[in-house]
């Protein structure tokens, strides 16, 4: 019971695991968070350039007034019309989400987006 649970090793008065470690933005980490949003940033590179957990960066955005990309896809725009063309002349849906760098069902999604 105790190797599923290291933590009760290093901490024997406790039962709980370690607390997680918080991290506060300051006011100018927050205004290139949204920044960075605005500019096409991911809320996942946001997460590991800001060292903080996806809900803090929703609130930031919230608070802020950023309005989110509901639905907008891990694509741009240009990376959509770049696939479509390739699809069209042949190339797997494998192959395209090998060379943008994401996975199968990305591609698919925005494929059947643009009618292909």
């Amino acid at each position: 019971m105790l190797r599923s649970r290291p933590w009760l090793l290093e901490r024997d008065d406790r039962s709980q695991p370690p607390a997680q470690r918080q991290r506060r933005l300051r006011r100018d980490e927050v205004a290139l968070l949204g920044e960075d949003y605005v500019r096409g940033a991911s809320v996942e590179e946001l997460i590991a350039a800001h060292g903080v957990n996806r809900t803090t960066v929703y609130a930031h955005l919230d608070r802020n007034g950023i309005e989110r990309r509901i639905g907008a896809g891990k694509l741009s725009a240009e990376q959509v019309r770049h696939a479509s063309e390739l699809y069209k002349n042949g190339r797997t849906v494998s192959a395209i989400a090998l060379d943008l760098g994401v996975g199968e069902e990305s591609v698919r999604r925005a494929l059947r987006r643009t009618g292909c």
